[in-house]
């Protein structure tokens, strides 16, 4: 898909007063051909980017896009309570719990589809709430698997409503999109070219906003006030207490009455505080575009895991495996045998000698304690020792500056596309060359990035070049390893829920009968 997007052009991306200095456009072009391999890359722990510039000025600039004109990692009062405010602010996803628990107790529509031309609604999450309701009540045992059952729904019922926003800039992957993609891999679907055309449901998507919008502030509006009510009325009740002496009167004179506190630095407790509230903000932050499906493929293997635990867990004998295990707890740790484990496992010295013991060489406990923290300390080091010398191949390649650019989405606001934005499918080779009227161009020159690879002595990643403009993406290709991953996939499904609703009840039978013949005899 080949994408002509408009942004708004804001000084930060962190701080509620942002600035904003015109718009900017982007054409940004993405082409898949694999998208399994695309999704499971996803579950690698992603590789830190640094970005390499000879000048300061250079860096100021880059340093300036990724993280706007403020520095979080600066000690600053503004920036901390900025940092609480924030955490703050994530109360607001009570008014979408809100809405979403009237809808499910009171059975509204949450499910719309088309029957003999009449639009009819189902409240499909309410009919699944009462089955899940019933049964648990009658079996506790399926806690586990409606643990999870219900952290998938709640998945898909985000998705649900971000893809059925007014607008298409805020619309994600389907979760049914990405499972075809799983399974059916290179050529099989799945993943399709968008096509979006300049201010496409721009109107709609205004009341949309504009909606959710002034049930917010309504919301907020009526908490402010009754906080003010709130603290009125206490404020009321502290000057009448403070008329009749307070509510813990001292009749003693305090020691130093008229020296005033000293001033301590504050820099020295709140910057590590400043620090922690950061990162609480960036795992935060994260959660919310997971849970939000602004990150839909974590989102999206967060689900299916989900699912996959719900339908697993549905087989294992809950009950049966709590009883027995808090049977064997009890029977081990509380039975009066254990007075032979003291005997004969734990030493019996005297408290006097505990010290010299501590001290002793021959401990073997402290030997433990000492080789785990050299092995600690050597990993520690090779690991710096290699981050050291990457940084100063990068910087013997690419420049002496070097900036961390995020690879997830840590930003507090997330800007999305302008309506004049727009989205068109890639045309392949024949089909280009009709739309514009000439041969398509060749791709000569790509440039390699700045991405070392190797241990002792890095080298510049190749790139390979390609030939010729990469074909549609909706083009069908098949190969053998996409076959044989796709029977692989289909055959550990097969072979564990085989397992697990055959060998499960089998071993139980088993056990039981060996614990009536034990019985028995």
């Amino acid at each position: 898909t080949e994408y002509i997007l408009n942004y708004d052009l804001y000084d930060t991306a962190f701080k509620p007063e942002r600035n904003s200095f015109g718009t900017v456009k982007i054409r940004l072009r993405i082409e898949v051909d694999d998208p399994r391999a695309y999704l499971l890359a996803s579950l690698k722990i992603p590789q830190t980017i640094y970005v390499n510039s000879n000048s300061i000025k250079d860096f100021e600039c880059i340093h300036q896009s990724c993280y706007g004109n403020y520095d979080l990692s600066k000690f600053s009062l503004s920036t901390t309570l900025i940092l609480l405010y924030e955490l703050m602010e994530h109360a607001r996803i009570s008014y979408y719990i809100r809405d979403f628990i009237t809808a499910l107790f009171l059975w509204r529509g949450t499910w719309e589809f088309s029957f003999r031309g009449v639009q009819r609604d189902i409240p499909l999450f309410s009919l699944g709430a009462f089955i899940m309701a019933i049964t648990l009540v009658e079996n506790p045992g399926l806690l586990p698997c409606y643990s999870f059952l219900t952290l998938g729904s709640m998945l898909m019922a985000s998705m649900e409503w971000r893809i059925s926003h007014p607008n298409p800039w805020w619309r994600c992957h389907s979760f049914q999109e990405l499972f075809i993609s799983l399974m059916k891999g290179k050529g099989g679907g799945g993943l399709s070219a968008e096509t979006i055309q300049m201010n496409e449901n721009a109107i709609e998507a205004q009341r949309f906003d504009k909606k959710w919008k002034d049930l917010i502030e309504e919301a907020e509006r009526v908490a402010a006030q009754k906080a003010i009510d709130i603290a009125r009325e206490q404020e009321d009740l502290l000057k009448e207490l403070q008329e009749i002496g307070g509510t813990n009167a001292e009749i003693a004179d305090p020691l130093g009455a008229g020296i005033g506190l000293m001033n301590h630095p504050a820099k020295r407790h709140l910057y590590p505080v400043q620090q922690m509230l950061l990162s609480v903000c960036e795992w935060a932050r994260f959660a919310k575009n997971v849970i939000l499906w602004e990150e839909s493929i974590y989102s999206f293997w967060l689900t299916f895991i989900s699912f996959t635990l719900s339908f697993i867990f549905y087989f294992i004998p809950w009950p049966f495996i709590v009883r027995w295990s808090a049977r064997i707890t009890a029977w081990v740790l509380f039975g009066p045998w254990m007075k032979l484990v003291d005997i004969y496992f734990l030493d019996d010295d005297d408290g006097n000698d505990d010290e010299a013991l501590a001290m002793s060489c021959d401990d073997p406990d402290r030997n433990r304690r000492k080789e785990i923290m050299e092995k600690q300390i050597e990993e520690t080091r090779i690991k710096n020792e290699n981050k050291f010398k990457l940084r100063d191949f990068k910087q013997y390649f690419f420049g002496r500056f070097l900036t961390k650019v995020h690879v997830l989405k840590v930003d507090r606001y997330i800007d999305i596309p302008l309506s004049t934005s727009t989205a068109r499918p890639i045309l392949d080779a024949d089909e280009n060359a009709n739309h514009h009227g000439n041969t398509p161009p060749k791709v000569e020159n790509i440039d390699g990035g700045q991405n070392l690879i190797g241990l002792m002595i890095p080298k510049v990643q190749d790139v390979q070049k390609p030939t010729d403009v990469v074909p549609h993406i909706g083009e069908p290709q098949r190969s053998d390893s996409s076959n044989m991953a796709s029977i692989k996939i289909a055959s550990a499904f097969a072979v564990a829920a085989i397992i697990t609703y055959y060998l499960c009840p089998l071993s139980i039978s088993a056990f039981q009968g060996t614990i009536r013949f034990i019985s028995g005899s």
